[in-house]
């Protein structure tokens, strides 16, 4: 009987796991998630955010939507979103801009005017090295602060921040929160989207 060893310098196969903290994202760093998670559990921006660590992020994320994979329109969109009815963090990348925004919402509603507790919904903003960020809340608990889309726009809040698919810009008005996302008044360009399921371990 034949028997085959194996030397030192041989290689097993192993399937690989996920390294903890580890966010499956062209956009997000596992920093910046460990932040974001932060804030869906109540944080605030004072928080010593320099004491989260991503490998004790107690979310994962589960990516349901990148448009540079997925096709960046609106139908794209909608066919992997529509069956959901569970909070969504939305992610998107400026183009010629350091910034990166976005959104969480309690609840995400596919062609619905039905508004339901929304009052843990918020909006945020990064720049690409974690040197500045923050958290806007709503003025207004329980309305019209989470994720809506109408046509062919994603909304947060009354407009505070507008997605338009049709020529992947984005405005912002301070309408339902306390503080407009971006200070000034105009149309950026959209690079990516990315839609996360957060999701508790």
């Amino acid at each position: 009987m034949a028997h085959h060893l194996i030397g030192a310098e041989t290689k097993i196969g192993m399937p690989s796991l996920p390294r903890r903290g580890f966010i499956d994202s062209v956009t997000l760093n596992s920093k910046q998630a460990a932040i974001l998670s932060n804030w869906i559990d109540g944080g605030k921006n004072d928080d010593d955010l320099n004491l989260l660590l991503p490998k004790n992020n107690p979310y994962e994320f589960s990516l349901i939507y990148r448009g540079s994979l997925d096709g960046l329109n609106i139908k794209s969109f909608r066919e992997k979103y529509k069956k959901l009815k569970c909070s969504t963090l939305l992610v998107i990348k400026l183009k010629n801009c350091d910034k990166i925004i976005g959104g969480y919402s309690n609840h995400f509603y596919y062609f619905s005017n039905n508004h339901l507790d929304e009052s843990g919904s918020f909006l945020f903003n990064f720049d690409q090295n974690i040197k500045s960020y923050k958290k806007i809340d709503g003025l207004f608990k329980n309305l019209y602060n989470g994720l809506h889309d109408f046509n062919n726009q994603l909304v947060f809040g009354n407009g505070d921040l507008v997605i338009y698919f049709d020529n992947l810009s984005i405005k912002c008005k301070q309408i339902s929160y306390k503080e407009r996302l971006l200070k000034q008044d105009s149309t950026y360009q959209v690079e990516d989207i990315e839609l996360f399921r957060p999701i508790w371990k």
